[in-house]
């Protein structure tokens, strides 16, 4: 759990590190109807899509896809619910400092308020099943209450 700060950090939120508890106590406690069907995570930190594509449903159709996918090797989905319009790279940087892809990203597009944006990807993952139990900023969904919604 150590690979990147940002693994560290939802790792740190969503499982127990005490002496004495077993790593995965809190997920279990929170899933107790449904425990992960295996303890592999898949963590979703970004997702992307193109100016020119959003409004289409293909965010919804990519994590759905990979899930299916994935299906029997992740049983615990993470998704990082913070705008990365919101991030402060991308709002430091002008317009011609930004990389290609950042400027096709067209982040000045998106909504300036942070708790707007922040409600309104909240709102987006809640409606593709995710979970917000344990911190506003980490939502959890197990593939099978997904898939099949």
């Amino acid at each position: 759990m150590n690979a990147s700060e940002s693994i560290l950090d939802m790792s740190r939120t969503l499982f127990e590190f005490e002496e004495g508890k077993d790593f995965w106590d809190k997920i279990e406690d929170y899933f107790a109807d449904a425990i992960p069907e295996n303890y592999t995570i898949c963590y979703l930190e970004y997702l992307e899509i193109a100016s020119n594509y959003r409004g289409k449903g293909i965010g919804r159709k990519i994590i759905k896809s990979m899930m299916e996918r994935f299906y029997d090797s992740c049983g615990l989905w993470v998704a990082k619910g913070f705008p990365i319009q919101h991030s402060g790279v991308i709002e430091k940087k002008a317009f011609e400092d930004l990389d290609e892809w950042d400027q096709k990203m067209d982040y000045d597009s998106f909504e300036k308020d942070f708790e707007k944006s922040q409600y309104k990807l909240f709102h987006y993952l809640q409606q593709l099943g995710f979970q917000n139990p344990f911190d506003m900023e980490y939502f959890i969904a197990q593939p099978c209450k997904i898939i099949n919604k």
